[in-house]
């Protein structure tokens, strides 16, 4: 069994602040001062209440987990910034302005480009039959046929896939008058007014 040191003297310091007896030591050379030491366990002491108190908010009281539901869970939702009235009338008016501006561009290119096409095929089916005249000794006011002008339109000897873009059938009776040798041919759309330009100049 140890001996107390004749050095210290325990004695208690009442501290009614916060109603608990603290021990101390006398102050001597080289030993702690009993205020220091007491003030020391106070501090230690506040920081773990501090810290039992955060942790008991995050977790949440006994009273409150006792009056959630057993299997409930509480869910927390951010909410996003939306999009108001105004921007988005200002955004439906932007992309109607600029399909008012894109379409009618469109349409016109396109119809160019059928135009193009229809003349080239006007331009063959008049050298073919200036060629097939010339070969075969035919007036200029004859007439050729499809099958006459079918080996010079193309090299298999089919003028099916001749035809005027803008025509639905695609078929080259549908498309085309050759008429005499002398006369262009001439495209039945650009005749009945469904297109214009479709003309061999």
């Amino acid at each position: 069994m140890t001996k107390p040191c004749p050095s210290l003297k325990l004695f208690a310091i009442n501290r009614p602040a916060h109603g608990r007896l603290l021990l101390a030591k006398r102050h001597e050379p080289g030993v702690i001062s009993p205020i220091k030491f007491a003030a020391a366990a106070n501090g230690a002491q506040t920081l773990r209440n501090r810290l039992r108190a955060g942790r008991g908010a995050q977790l949440g009281s006994p009273q409150q987990n006792s009056k959630q539901k057993p299997g409930s869970m509480k869910y927390t939702t951010q909410s996003s910034p939306g999009f108001t009235l105004l921007e988005i009338v200002i955004v439906v008016a932007l992309v109607g302005l600029l399909a008012a501006i894109a379409i009618p561009n469109m349409l016109k290119a396109r119809a160019r480009s059928q135009a193009n096409i229809c003349i080239s095929n006007l331009r063959k089916i008049q050298e073919a039959k200036q060629q097939w005249a010339f070969e075969t000794r035919k007036p200029s006011d004859a007439v050729p046929l499809k099958s006459d002008l079918a080996l010079y339109l193309s090299r298999s000897g089919s003028v099916d896939k001749i035809a005027c873009p803008a025509d639905p059938t695609e078929q080259f009776d549908n498309s085309y008058n050759i008429n005499p040798v002398t006369e262009p041919p001439s495209c039945k759309l650009n005749q009945a007014g469904a297109v214009s330009g479709h003309i061999l100049e």
